[in-house]
This record gives structure tokens, sequence and C-alpha cells, in this order.
């Protein structure tokens, strides 16, 4: 009963402020009523819409690369262009691989005497392609054993061409194996 005769002596005293505070009440239970009826089931239905096409977007995209589109290739050769040329050495490494080749003869117990090179320039690419050849001669075990270390060397190193053939005297055992190899050096920038 206290509640009441305090209400009551505020609405006496002043009948503006509880007017305005009532009418923002019933104002802001319209507008929540508004909200919850009618944006609210609208902002469901666009958050749907949004999340579906997000995920045909994504499908689409991943089709797109798996399919092996033109422009899903393009990134991919630019990938591997740019993978490549990181593994180019400089023009300076040229003597490492020199001194790897006789190490490599060494351990598989052959002897390299004499390495030709032909070193030729690709300009638009601004690189050196080296043309390598030369010959070892041991058994066949130790040609074999060189050849697979070459093929597991970290360089980019191609075997063009390989001729085995007989050496020595028949029945010795013991063959002779030319190489023709290539190799790119990065150019130095002068």
């Amino acid at each position: 009963m206290a509640r009441e005769t305090i209400f009551q002596a505020l609405w006496r005293l002043n009948k503006l402020w509880p007017s305005v505070l009532a009418g923002l009440l019933v104002l802001n239970l319209l507008v929540f009523t508004g909200l919850n009826q009618w944006v609210r089931p609208e902002l469901e239905s666009l958050e749907r819409e949004f999340i579906e096409a997000q995920a045909l977007s994504r499908k689409s995209q991943q089709e797109q690369a798996s399919a092996g589109t033109p422009l899903a290739a393009f990134h991919q050769g630019q990938q591997d262009l740019a993978a490549f040329r990181e593994r180019v050495p400089p023009r300076s490494d040229f003597t490492s691989l020199i001194n790897e080749l006789f190490a490599l003869a060494q351990q598989a117990g052959l002897t390299i005497d004499q390495v030709n090179y032909d070193p030729k320039e690709i300009t638009e690419e601004r690189l050196l392609r080296y043309g390598l050849t030369f010959a070892v001669t041991g058994t066949y075990r130790q040609v074999k054993q060189f050849a697979y270390l070459l093929e597991q060397s970290t360089r980019l190193i191609a075997i063009e061409k390989i001729t085995l053939s007989g050496a020595g005297e028949p029945g010795q055992g013991r063959v002779s194996l030319r190489l023709m190899l290539s190799t790119v050096f990065r150019m130095e920038i002068e």
C-alpha cells in the first residue's frame, strides 16, 4: 500500500516524466515485437542464403582447381617455375659441381680423367646451360653405382646420353661408360 501512495504522489507532482517513461516503454515493446516478427526471420533467411552461396563458391573453386582449368594450370606453372628457379645455383657454383662429379666417381671406385664442358647462354631466362661430357672405366658394378650416385644427387643434372661399351681385354669384366650430362646455372648480375 505504501507503493501506491508513492506512485500517486509522484503522479500528482509531475505528470510529464511518468508519461514520457510509459510512452518510451510502450515504444520499446513495439520495436522489440516488430523486430522479432518481421526483421529477424528475414535476417535468418538472408544468412542461410549467404552460407549456401559461400559453400557453392568454395565448391566451384575446388572443382576448377582440380579440373585443370587454364587459370589453375597457369598458377601451378608459376609456382613450379618459382620452385625451379630457387633450386638453380649461381654460375660460381660450377667448380663445386665438377668437384662433386669427381667425388662421386671416387666413391664408386672410378676416376675421371677429363671433363669437357660446353656452356650456352639462355638469355631470355638469364640461365647458363652447361653440357658436360666425360668417360669412366671400371667394372660393371662400379659404373652402375656411379650412375646411381649421379641420379641421387640433389643437383639439377640431366643425363642426356649414356654409352656403355666393353673396355680392355675380353673376359676382364671392365666396361667404359661415356656420359653426356647437362645442368643449368643462374647468370651472375654484373
